[in-house]
């Protein structure tokens, strides 16, 4: 009975994201794959979502001042999807990030490489009211491409992370095992890791609408608290065909 106890909390573990057995300390945005072809394209993507307990939304948006170059801007925010009326065993986050970058445009698509910088923070609350934060930054590169047809587009992404955690602020947490994780993070950072992402969607004008799923792909024992998936409903808006 005791051995069938521990195997389904190591279950609940792996499973459920802000629990009483477990909290998440990082999720990945999803990776922009802007379909750049000259000076003057723009982009706006709205996205909602969803990814191991997490809800959340995201705004992206990419601009091309002049002939192969752009400019990027991504805001991230989130929350644990099962955060109670009393806010305690919840979880909550925001990423903001920037980028500059070169794109060459292609007969039905382009290909594009960005390198940024960005910051933002994870709080979690406890069973036992307790309280940790954790500031980190967040410094990427990401070659992508994308492609579009009569009625769809299609993209894929690879982002280079390089991840650093200041020192967190914990106040009130009697949990081991919270303590314990929040130690390996402030001990093991940096961290090194790549993620990946594609998407779809079908396209009429100067709207998208598609899906997006993003994965961090590292198995390392001390990322076993970082959600591992995001997956977005996307609205995406080519503002240079408005102005046609």
């Amino acid at each position: 009975m005791k051995h069938f106890l521990n195997t389904s909390c190591m279950l609940l573990i792996i499973m459920v994201l802000f629990s009483n057995c477990n909290h998440y300390y990082y999720a990945p945005n999803t990776i922009p794959t802007p379909l750049l072809q000259q000076k003057h394209d723009a982009e706006i993507n709205l996205g909602i979502c969803r990814g191991q307990n997490l809800q959340g939304f995201e705004l992206q948006g990419v601009y091309s001042p002049v002939k192969y170059g752009a400019v990027m801007v991504n805001h991230f925010q989130g929350k644990g999807r099962d955060t109670n009326a009393g806010g305690f065993n919840s979880g909550k986050g925001r990423l903001t990030e920037f980028g500059l970058g070169t794109y060459h445009p292609t007969r039905n698509g382009s290909m594009a490489l960005f390198a940024g910088w960005g910051e933002g923070f994870v709080e979690n609350q406890y069973s036992d009211r307790g309280n940790s934060m954790l500031h980190f930054n967040r410094v990427f590169i990401q070659p992508t491409i994308s492609t579009k047809g009569q009625f769809f587009r299609l993209g894929a992404g690879l982002r280079l992370v390089h991840l650093q955690y200041g020192k967190g602020v914990i106040t009130h947490v009697s949990d081991f095992r919270a303590l314990t994780n929040l130690q390996q993070i402030e001990q093991k950072s940096p961290f090194f890791f790549p993620e990946i992402c594609v998407n779809g969607g079908i396209w009429i004008g100067p709207v998208t609408v598609g899906i997006a799923a993003t994965l961090v792909n590292s198995n390392r024992g001390e990322m076993q608290n970082f959600a591992k998936s995001n997956v977005s409903l996307q609205t995406t808006i080519a503002l240079q065909r408005l102005r046609k």
